[in-house]
């Protein structure tokens, strides 16, 4: 898949800004409860600060090492996204065990005192 550039990427980026994230959640979540606008925007400013020097070295070593790497970083990036896919998989399995009704106990025995 070519890199997207230009208006394309910043389409890409609003698409996948859409994605579920945990974190964005929990802080959306804690922003909503906060009481006011102004501190529901407070908490979400800070996660926007605390994240984006994390997330500018990420792309920074992306760049710095895709030309080298580039056939390695796909496959491990292949590799990675089938291993979240089978643990995603795994645990919903395991949650729709769970979530099946619990047979009922067997009718006590003779008191054994």
């Amino acid at each position: 898949m070519p890199a997207a550039g230009g208006a394309d990427g910043v389409a890409l980026g609003l698409l996948l800004s859409a994605l579920p994230c945990g974190l964005l959640y929990a802080v959306l979540a804690a922003a909503a409860a906060w009481g006011s606008a102004l501190g529901g925007a407070l908490g979400i400013a800070v996660l926007v600060a605390g994240t984006t020097p994390g997330l500018m070295r990420v792309a920074l070593l992306g760049r710095l090492l895709a030309p080298r790497a580039r056939t390695a970083l796909r496959l491990a990036g292949a590799g990675l996204f089938a291993l979240n896919g089978v643990v995603l998989a795994g645990m919903g399995s395991r949650t729709l065990q769970l979530s099946r009704p619990v047979p009922p106990a067997p009718p006590p025995g003779p008191d054994r005192r």
